[in-house]
């Protein structure tokens, strides 16, 4: 599929497509960065994310002053 979908691009190829011509080039460049993202993320040592790194709480409604997130507060610090 990498090489044949640029082809629709061009005129030889899309007139005998059944629905013409087609930027077949951006697909293959969206699964190019897609892959490239994964890999980046595969690189990076330590950063998966753990289960208790998950919210529990939902967003703070707008304007309303947000939860405290920090297990580790001190009473009057």
């Amino acid at each position: 599929m990498r090489t044949r979908l640029p082809l629709l691009a061009q005129e030889r190829w899309y007139e005998r497509a059944r629905r013409g011509y087609a930027r077949g080039w951006e697909p293959v460049q969206f699964v190019d960065r897609i892959q490239r993202y994964l890999t980046l993320l595969e690189w990076q040592p330590g950063e998966a994310v753990s289960q208790s790194a998950t919210v529990t709480h939902a967003p703070a409604a707008h304007g309303a002053p947000a939860p405290e997130t920090s297990s580790h507060a001190t009473p009057g610090a």
